[in-house]
This record gives structure tokens, sequence and C-alpha cells, in this order.
């Protein structure tokens, strides 16, 4: 059986908690999701989203999303179990949201983050501990994953 739609969890150290709130559903390809999506803008940021779930998945990643009062589009517990948080603002000027989201998110799990990134047009910089990348750069790095 082909799997064309992926249900991600929200990110949480329970079981009983992960299936608690709403999942979160992408799509295989971004070219399905266009054909079968009812939209009025083109829609850039959830495309550039679903590429990245792609691309985690296609790493082999488990992304799993968190939210609370704001929210953190991605989180990827590596095989050290420190957490990697994404977001992903496919724009230049970025919402002040996507850095607060990732620090609400830090504020409950500090002490087990690796590192907060923030995936944009293209921007790249740093501001305190969150990463800006370009997307195009992050999906040609090693193996899509941050390093």
């Amino acid at each position: 059986m082909a799997k064309v739609l992926f249900e991600v969890p929200h990110f949480a150290y329970s079981l009983r908690a992960q299936t608690r709130p709403n999942r979160k559903i992408y799509c295989i390809g971004n070219g399905l999701r266009n054909a079968v999506s009812f939209r009025f803008s083109e829609d850039k940021g959830k495309l550039a989203e679903n590429l990245v779930f792609i691309e985690l998945l296609r790493s082999g990643a488990t992304p799993f999303y968190w939210k609370k009062k704001k929210e953190v589009d991605f989180v990827v517990k590596g095989p050290d179990n420190l957490l990697t948080a994404i977001n992903v603002s496919y724009a230049d000027a970025i919402s002040a949201r996507e850095k607060d989201g990732l620090q609400e998110f830090a504020g409950e799990f500090g002490y087990r983050m690796k590192e907060m990134i923030i995936l944009t047009k293209d921007t790249e910089q740093v501001d305190g501990d969150i990463t800006f990348v370009p997307l195009w750069k992050w999906l040609l790095s090693k193996n899509g994953l941050p390093i």
C-alpha cells in the first residue's frame, strides 16, 4: 500500500500526550498536494513546509510538531536524544511568531535542545540561539538534517 498522506504527531515524551492534540497532515509530494488542494493563493509557505517534511522523512528522521501558545513546525530527536526545533518561513521578512515559537519550545525543553532553526527564502544569519538558513542551502546540506 502506498502512503501518500502522513500524520505528524504532537511532540511529547508521553505517548498519551502525543495522541491527544490534533495531528498535522502532510502529502508525499507537492504536485499531488497542488492537484487536490483548494487554495486562493500560491501558498509558497505551505509548499516549503511540505518540502521540509518530505526531506526529513527521506533522511530517516521521525518529525513531530509542537504547539502550546505558539507553534514549532518540526521537532526532530537525534540519535543523541537531543532535540532540533525547525520553523519554516519561506520569506525574507521573518515574523516574530517564528522566533517566539522556538523560544517557547526552548523554555520547556531547553536542557534537551541541540539547535533551533528557521528555514527562510534567502536569509542567513544567527540571532542568539536561533540560526536562519535558506531552505535551498538546508536541502543541499549533507543529508537534509541540520548539521
